[in-house]
């Protein structure tokens, strides 16, 4: 995935309907893949929660709540396995 390309994208199509703290926990997972390998061949990746509270300086929750809308929006996938220490998800790409 070209991260560069998968942001704008996400700017173009996105940029009403979601809200700040989704916004950024999308950003800051999308930004990790370059240094993160697949998790399996489906291309999730582990997202470690510490990781993203770090990144993003919100709470286990909010992370979570942002998961849910994110999901919702279906642009995450195999969030099914979410918990307060990180999620398990995949990115269908944005752009063609």
């Amino acid at each position: 995935m070209d991260v560069e390309k998968q942001h704008m994208a996400f700017f173009e199509k996105y940029y009403e309907g979601i809200s700040v703290n989704p916004t950024v926990l999308y950003l800051a997972m999308t930004s990790l893949i370059p240094q993160l390998k697949p998790r399996d061949k489906l291309g999730r990746y582990v997202m470690h929660m510490y990781v993203l509270k770090r990144m993003t300086e919100e709470s286990v929750q909010d992370i979570i709540d942002a998961f849910a809308e994110l999901k919702e929006a279906k642009l995450i996938d195999g969030t099914s396995e979410i918990s307060p220490t990180g999620a398990i998800v995949s990115f269908p790409k944005l752009y063609e």
